[in-house]
């Protein structure tokens, strides 16, 4: 098909321009609806679309003009569900009218940027309303999606304008002088004025909304660019010809493009362009197309550019082959929304996950009450949701996105009714979805699994299964279990909120503890901090982002003055301080020497102070009231009678240029007196002092906080903070705009109001300037060195914590029951308890450590021996899943063998702490009332003297954990489940249930055993987990035998415990030994998610991505050398040119103007990622249209495995790299040429207009010249960093106005450019 072509989506005809116009007209007038809040009952709203802006808003009737209560940007739509399914409806389904809301007038609007989506619930007034918006909706969103790029401007444009005038149809310069910031435009004020004059066609100081438009066009464009790289193309230099269009296109290597026909491209070319609020007149229906400069650009930034090649986005590899060859989209822990700890669990991060593309999510599964199971993180405070409700997710979302399969990794803690109960539910809900039996043409041929293709709508358990010789239920010939399931997790085990007593500050701090293995692990639980974030997070009602809200009046920050040099505000001495800098100042700068300050006498005036021929003169600037352009009464300023301004910036401009004439005298306002410098003689200031200065002073006093304000060594006129945090030394970037000291978007009058804010405020992170360093205090310091600041000792809890103890491995056991000692120097220990360092003293006892006890007795025969890497598996996989591991890195205490009681606390003793956000079984956070301990457990730990002494909240949950740790210490026997005399005995020995276990086909999980594979084959059917610890032991070690491995069986790889935060693993390296299953945190916005999201791009976001022919068949690939055999490696350059539209706003930290700069880098064999990543400079204060020119050269060997990564960073005040955008493609999927990157966000979702544009180019190399080409990877290395570090030179030398340090510096810099350049052309003849 055609590039241009279009066509209506899942095959619906495409609208006319009449058609479309009358359907928006419909949304756009709107209806009333009920709509479903979280905090509030349903009431009634008006819904309808802002047609400009393509928004979706609601508002209550008789509201003023744009008084909307939430807006929804159609771009960021997700999903639209009919009927009542979502919490909304749900929490509301008790009141009595609930019935009412008939379920097919009722539809949900899922929206969002991040993982965890937020959504609109309505109830529209009749079902043919219902379907309007519906349907309307689904058609809106994929138009606005794929609008051209002009079109897609204009709409951002107008979303920009109403927020900043919601109340009246025009802007001010104020208005947009408080906009440039928010979108990373920073220009001087006299461009700024200067660009608003132009666009203000009417002369009347405001802007329309075209006006608006003219001048955010005036700012986007820069003809350097096009200058530079594109009038090349042009024939007669000013237009883009429809001639011109196609050779451009043929040397792009658009081949398909090229090859339409002429009326194709002028038709694309016309449309590209087309103002879409008019019809098809005739005067742009003329026969050829043509573009101008300015409109070339925008193409050039538009997705129709993209580096992406568009075959890519739907399906277009071979869907025939085995599963096992194909690396499959995997999520762990699908039903988180956010760590491994705390977070809610929710049915949505299902259905999230799924409409992504992910082919495999996981269930955790334990028993539940009322005989159903439930899904959450165990052991943890994770909230719980229902199985079922899971289960029917799954159902309605599983094949939305994707026509294969999808497989369900269950990791089952539940008992064998609930097992069956598992079952009824899948086959009940799933029915012909659920593949119970072997495909028909695989009922004799078990060699390879089926193929994707073949498995197509089919839903795939993953569980254990029952050996195939205990098919009969009573079946008494079984083998003895190979291996524990790897979800059996200590039954004895607990964990919750308990509460240290800070003998200090006299309260109870609560932590979070988990007990396992024996020890209880610990840390700090700040509940009030969970719940503002969960408020923040997850609230939708009140909390919308894009309200409009109008810049306030009367506020000083955001009048156009108050930045000025030559305004000094309220000056500390007024009248009297005026004069003596005016006399100060005023004989150096002659004659017209002014400042303007607030008035002394006259409230909302101000004066004007100057020097004239020796004297100086005071004027006073009135506030008169008089109408504005649209007839409403406005304040305006006013120097000299029937002469007024609307600012009081425009009136000193004004007299800037045009003299004040009184009868005695003319004069023109000239240089400002400059602002007092009220930091001189502060004991934190050091005017003489450099930054290597700064640090040596700041090494001798180790404490954060310590700090000085110095001159910065490399901008004159400006400032910089060195100062301690977090064991660190530090340096801070002070920006002065005109009077203004700014600090990211903190903005302070003069350099001491900012110290004393910064004093009681954190500074960075939660570190506050608390000590400004004085050489005396460095020689204190180094006198008396172990002085410790009691200010910062004070910070510190006072209660006293043990460290872990870690034995050395040796051999281990895992304890089949638990058993109770009997003497003194014999072990306790519970089911499963792994004992280590065992000594085999006879055939019945031996001696062993376990939960802090070393080399004591056990029973020999209640034990199982097994090896150092499943003694490690269990340690990492078996033990609250990890979660005590992720806490060993904070604190625990042994209380194996420990006495516990507890006792009622003394009311006097009793603090109250924050209040706790606990969990419900519905998956939502709720509060607890703010209670202190009432209750204290008292352990007596047999390995101190000391009581450990722990805070309960009720006698129930103090009950629970005595028993818990009387458990762990060996009191209790096992806690078997009595409830099993219905179930066989092959079923209670393997503690799998024969329905559940007749559910798994071709996914039968089991433990890994290399031995057993290479004795008795691979067998497709069955497959191994591994976490990641675990995987690099085995896979990295054993790269050739997994490869092989893989070719037939599948494995899946997860994050190894400790990563309670939910931080993600590379993925890359076990992708690279053919692992398929390689499973990640979807919810987690880091750098290895977003390498997993581009990973399935190369295959329309199926899901499956077919490994390449090498990895399929026994070959000489080998992951951890160079040797290319099998694929022709590929040498790239790219030169990062320009990018418009880069924002922060996505972010949740507040950041000034941007200064960005661009990463590069190739992701994807070991040998690749050697001397593969670069960085462009940074260019200060602009990511509104950044321009870098820089060129770099890359060498990839394994093109089919490698990832090419653009991430553009801010350079923030601290000198730290912020990630503000990244886009990450598939190497094979990209197209050389000039083309766009339409950039991401850290959880890829794209960025309205954020682009980056750049120059790639690509040849193949012989594969004889893999030697040669290696050699010269360092080289151009080298010569790229000499290419920075010229930029830096030459940027240095202009601002020093050195023009012979300049001509030089950029006479090398093309030398060494040129050298890139013939280097690239030499390698490509080999």
């Amino acid at each position: 098909m055609s590039n241009f072509c279009s066509s209506g989506l899942d095959g619906e005809p495409e609208l006319t321009f009449e058609e479309l116009e009358n359907f928006i007209c419909q949304l756009e007038i709107g209806t009333v609806v009920t709509k479903f809040f979280k905090n509030k009952q349903p009431d009634k709203r008006n819904l309808s679309i802002k047609r400009e802006s393509r928004q979706v808003v609601w508002y209550k009737e008789m509201s003023k003009r744009n008084a909307y209560e939430g807006i929804v940007d159609l771009r960021e739509i997700k999903e639209i569900r009919t009927g009542k399914n979502s919490r909304d409806f749900e929490r509301w389904a008790s009141l009595p009218e609930y019935a009412k809301f008939e379920d097919n007038r009722c539809f949900v609007v899922l929206y969002g940027q991040e993982f965890r989506l937020k959504s609109l619930s309505v109830c529209a007034i009749s079902k043919q309303d219902c379907d309007r918006w519906v349907d309307g909706l689904r058609y809106l969103i994929r138009d606005t999606i794929s609008s051209s790029y002009p079109l897609q401007l204009e709409r951002w444009i107008w979303k920009e304008f109403y927020k900043m005038t919601p109340e009246k149809p025009t802007i001010t310069l104020k208005d947009v002088k408080a906009f440039l910031p928010q979108v990373n435009c920073q220009i001087t004020k006299s461009r700024l004025k200067e660009v608003f004059n132009e666009s203000n066609n009417r002369c009347v100081g405001e802007l329309s909304f075209d006006e608006f438009a003219t001048l955010c066009n005036f700012l986007t464009y820069d003809g350097t660019i096009y200058h530079t790289f594109f009038q090349i193309f042009s024939s007669d230099g000013m237009i883009i010809s429809l001639e011109d269009f196609q050779s451009f296109l043929a040397k792009q290597g658009d081949s398909g493009a090229y090859h339409d026909s002429d009326m194709v491209t002028a038709t694309f070319m016309r449309n590209f362009v087309r103002d879409p609020r008019r019809c098809n007149v005739a005067d742009q229906d003329y026969d050829e197309g043509f573009f101008t400069a300015k409109e070339f650009m925008s193409y050039m930034f538009s997705h129709h550019n993209e580096l992406f090649d568009p075959a890519h986005k739907t399906v277009n590899q071979d869907m025939t082959q085995p599963l096992s060859h194909y690396w499959i989209a995997s999520s762990h822990n699908t039903y988180l929304t956010g760590d491994q700890l705390k977070s809610l669990s929710s049915v949505e991060a299902y259905a999230r996950c799924l409409l992504q593309g992910c082919r495999c999510v996981e269930l955790d599964c334990w028993d539940g009450p009322d005989g159903i199971p439930i899904i959450y993180h165990g052991l943890t405070i994770t909230t719980r949701i229902s199985f079922l409700d899971v289960v029917k997710t799954i159902k309605e979302h599983a094949f939305a996105t994707s026509p294969y399969p999808v497989i369900l990794s269950i990791e089952d803690h539940c008992c064998l009714a609930q097992q069956n109960k598992m079952a009824a539910i899948f086959e009940e809900v799933f029915g012909t979805m659920l593949l119970k039996t072997p495909l028909v043409e695989q009922q004799t041929d078990f060699s390879m699994l089926p193929s994707p293709h073949d498995l197509q709508r089919k839903i795939l358990i993953k569980h254990k299964k029952l050996p195939e010789k205990s098919n009969d239920a009573n079946s008494q010939a079984i083998d003895r279990p190979e291996d524990i399931s790897d979800s059996d997790i200590l039954s004895s085990e607990k964990n919750g909120i308990l509460y240290l007593e800070d003998k200090a500050k006299r309260e109870w701090v609560s932590h979070f503890f988990v007990l396992s293995d024996a020890r209880m692990y610990y840390t700090k639980f700040s509940a009030k901090e969970s719940e503002a974030e969960e408020e923040e997070e997850f609230d939708e009602d009140d909390t919308i982002p894009t309200t409009y809200q109008p810049i306030p009046e009367g506020v000083p920050e955001y009048e156009l003055h108050f930045g000025e040099v030559w305004f000094h505000g309220r000056l500390e001495g007024g009248r009297i301080r005026s004069e003596e800098l005016l006399k100060q100042y005023g004989p150096s700068l002659g004659d017209g020497a002014f400042l303007v300050r607030n008035s002394d006498n006259f409230v909302g005036d101000f004066s004007l102070s100057f020097w004239r021929q020796g004297k100086v003169y005071h004027l006073r600037i009135r506030r008169p009231t008089r109408s504005g352009n649209d007839g409403k009464p406005m304040k305006m300023y006013q120097l000299e009678s029937d002469v007024y301004f609307d600012s009081l910036y425009s009136l000193v401009i004004h007299y800037k240029t045009n003299p004040l004439k009184s009868p005695s005298f003319s004069i023109v306002f000239d240089q400002p007196i400059p602002q007092p410098s009220t930091h001189e003689g502060k004991i934190w200031y050091h005017p003489t002092k450099t930054q290597a200065e700064a640090v040596e002073l700041l090494r001798t006093i180790p404490k954060d906080g310590a700090f000085l304000v110095r001159p910065s060594d490399k901008d004159s006129g400006t400032y910089s903070i060195s100062f301690r945090a977090e064991g660190e030394i530090k340096h801070c970037r002070i920006k002065q705009e005109g009077r203004l000291f700014i600090i990211g978007t903190a903005q302070f009058e003069n350099l001491e109001d900012l110290v004393k804010y910064y004093e009681t405020s954190p500074f960075y992170g939660e570190v506050r300037l608390r000590m400004p360093v004085t050489d005396n205090m460095v020689y204190q310091e180094e006198e008396n060195p172990n002085v410790i600041d009691e200010s910062i000792a004070s910070d510190q809890p006072s209660y006293i914590v043990t460290d872990a103890l870690m034995g050395p491995m040796g051999i281990s056991v895992r304890a089949l029951k638990s058993y109770q000692s009997h003497e003194d120097d014999e072990l306790s220990f519970p089911k499963n308890a792994i004992i280590k360092n065992v000594k085999k003293v006879d055939s019945v006892w031996w001696r062993g450590d376990y939960g802090g006890r070393m080399q004591y007795l056990f029973i020999a025969n209640l034990t199982q021996e097994i090896d150092y890497e499943e003694a490690k598996r269990y340690e990492e996989e078996s033990s609250a899943d990890g979660i005590a591991q992720g806490l060993q890195s904070k604190e625990s205490f042994d209380v194996a063998g420990a006495e516990v009681e507890f006792l009622k606390l003394q009311a006097s003793l009793v603090k109250e702490p924050s209040s706790v956000s606990i969990g419900n079984s519905e998956g939502e956070h709720v509060v607890s009332k703010a209670y202190a301990p009432e209750w204290l457990l008292r352990v007596k730990l047999t390995s101190k003297t000391e009581v450990l002494e722990l805070g309960v909240e009720s006698r129930d949950e103090a009950l629970a954990w005595v028993k818990a740790i009387s458990s762990v210490s060996g009191e209790s026997l096992d806690n078997q489940d009595n409830n099993q005399t219905m179930h066989s005995e092959t079923e209670r020995k393997y503690g799998i249930a024969k329905a559940l276990s007749d559910l798994v086909v071709y996914c039968q999980a089991k433990h890994f055993n290399q031995e057993r594979i290479l004795q008795e084959g691979r067998n497709p059917c069955q497959m191994s987990s591994f976490a990641e610890l675990k995987a690099e032991k085995l896979m990295m070690l054993e790269s050739k035998f997994f490869l092989w491995y893989h070719q037939i069986m599948l494995s899946r790889v997860y994050p190894k415990g400790q990563r309670i935060d939910s931080s993600n693993y590379n993925p890359m390296p076990f992708w690279n030994v053919g692992s398929q299953i390689v499973a990640l945190n979807y919810q987690t916005p880091d750098k290895n998610m977003q390498i997993h999201e581009a990973k399935f791009l190369q295959n329309g976001k199926c899901g499956y991505v077919l490994k390449p022919s090498y990895m399929r068949k026994t070959s000489d690939y080998n992951p951890d050398y160079c040797s290319v055999p099998d694929e022709t490696p590929v040498s790239l350059v790219i030169k990062i040119i320009a990018a418009r539209h880069l924002t922060t706003r996505h972010l949740k930290s507040r950041r000034g103007v941007i200064s960005p700069f661009v990463e590069i880098e190739i992701i994807g064999s070991q040998q690749d990622m050697i001397s593969n990543k670069y960085t462009t400079k940074t260019i200060p204060d602009n990511g509104f249209n950044p321009f870098w020119d820089e060129s770099f050269q890359l060498h990839v060997l394994r093109p089919s495995l490698a990832l090419l990564r653009f991430a553009v960073y801010d350079s923030d005040m601290f000198g730290e790299s912020c990630l503000i955008a990244q886009a990450t493609y598939p190497l094979p999927c990209i197209r050389r040429g000039f083309r766009s990157v339409p950039l991401k966000n850290a959880f890829s979702e794209p960025l309205e207009m954020s682009a980056l544009l750049i120059l790639l180019d690509h040849q193949k190399r012989k594969k004889e010249s893999f030697n040669i080409v290696s050699s010269t990877i360092v080289l151009q290395k080298m010569r790229t960093d000499r290419l920075r570090d010229l930029q830096v030179q030459i940027t240095e030398a202009e601002v020093r106005g050195d023009a012979e340090a300049v001509q030089a510096a950029r006479s090398e810099f093309q030398e060494i450019e040129l050298q890139i350049v013939e280097e690239f052309n030499r390698l490509a003849h080999y």
